[in-house]
């Protein structure tokens, strides 16, 4: 059993690091694929669950509001054993001693990046109709085999001088034969594209995306667009991003995907984008806001060193993007404000060599980029003691 000293617990600069190390893994792996579907709703404690999560409480997912209090020896032996064997289980070092994913961890990012890109992203706006998706994971990527494709349906869709009628089929791979000197580092293959582009009232059938991206520069001539068709490039911009939010936020209002071990549900939503394109460029009439709702848990325990972890985690995160209202005065920070709130939940239920516990973290952000650093405040729930998370790391 692992014993631990509670005054020099505090103090050990390898507690802290090791803390710092693991909230940094669980917050990257919740927001990189950071809402919820229909059988998962923080607001209904009545959530049906695989039996490779957590049994939830309803507690479990009301914010912590109790007083912290000081933990005891074998609550910090408790959550040292946690972090070191979770840290264990994620990571490894080189053959030089450096940190590294360890193979698990390889598995479990190689099967969310392979899931991501059969998922892909559809966008339908009026006129047109977006795809993008991918095949890769991480032995295709140390490979050099995998590839993303994009496609894209024109009916009769204008932009700026430019109408396009047809299909535009694009494969993108690495080059094997990749040489500085002589060879591109990837290749396109346009094998499907046959779309019209009219230009000027006359037009063009192309077959190749290289020559659809050379006629385009050539109908600005030699220098580029001018100021004028600058402005005429942002006004349509302005024009063509309400259509464009819409069938994002459309896409993103469901988004769910599942490998082996994981589901991660989440919804998110953009508002007022379209406020900053004009004429004269970039503008903010109105505040933008992008918010993310992101649920995510195991489908089956994660087994290591003898213990069980069970993981449930959900989140709400808000951003406003405005004006700042003293750029005049105060240049340095920037003409905008950028405003960041929310608050992320995650359950760990333990089994075996660890017994049978249940440990919760809260996290809650707040800030904008004219107060500095966003501010994080951190409850831990112990064996149903609540303790601030500063107090373990100072």
């Amino acid at each position: 059993m692992l014993i631990v000293d509670k005054n020099s617990f505090f103090k050990v600069g390898n507690m802290k690091k090791s803390l710092l190390i693991v909230l940094s893994l669980i917050l990257a792996s919740l927001l990189l694929v950071v809402a919820c579907d229909d059988k998962v709703d923080p607001e209904n404690p009545s959530i049906e669950l695989p039996e490779g999560a957590p049994s939830l409480d309803p507690e479990d997912l009301d914010e912590i509001t109790g007083d912290p209090v000081e933990p005891d020896e074998s609550d910090l032996v408790l959550l040292q054993t946690v972090i070191e064997e979770i840290q264990d289980y994620l990571m490894t070092t080189d053959s030089y001693g450096y940190p590294e994913l360890s193979d698990e961890a390889t598995v479990i990012l190689s099967d969310l990046v392979k899931a991501v890109g059969e998922k892909g992203i559809e966008l339908e706006g009026e006129g047109y109709a977006l795809k993008v998706s991918a095949d890769i994971d991480a032995e295709k990527i140390a490979e050099g085999t995998f590839s993303i494709t994009a496609s894209a349906s024109f009916d009769n869709f204008a932009f700026n001088k430019f109408t396009l009628d047809g299909d535009v089929k694009v494969k993108v791979s690495p080059n094997p034969g990749y040489n500085p000197e002589t060879e591109k580092p990837f290749t396109f293959d346009s094998t499907g594209t046959s779309v019209f582009m009219t230009i000027s009232e006359e037009a063009v059938e192309y077959k190749d995306i290289g020559k659809i991206v050379q006629a385009v520069k050539s109908s600005y001539g030699e220098n580029g667009p001018s100021e004028e068709d600058a402005a005429s490039i942002m006004k349509s911009l302005a024009a063509l991003c309400p259509s464009l939010v819409e069938s994002l936020n459309d896409f993103l209002s469901d988004y769910l995907i599942k490998t082996d071990l994981l589901t991660i549900a989440l919804s998110a939503k953009m508002e007022n984008v379209e406020s900053i394109f004009s004429e004269e460029g970039i503008k903010s009439e109105k505040p933008i806001t992008a918010s993310l709702n992101a649920t995510a848990y195991t489908n089956t325990p994660i087994e290591h060193n003898g213990s069980q972890y069970k993981v449930f985690a959900y989140g709400d995160v808000k951003t406003v993007i405005d004006k700042n209202p003293d750029y005049e005065e105060n240049p340095e920070k920037g003409p905008f404000r950028v405003k960041l709130e929310g608050r992320v939940n995650i359950i760990l239920e333990t089994s075996g060599k660890n017994g049978n516990q249940k440990l919760r973290l809260q996290l809650e952000v707040s800030g904008s980029n004219l107060t500095g650093d966003p501010s994080v405040d951190a409850l831990l729930v112990i064996n149903d003691k609540v303790i601030e998370l500063s107090a373990l790391v100072e």
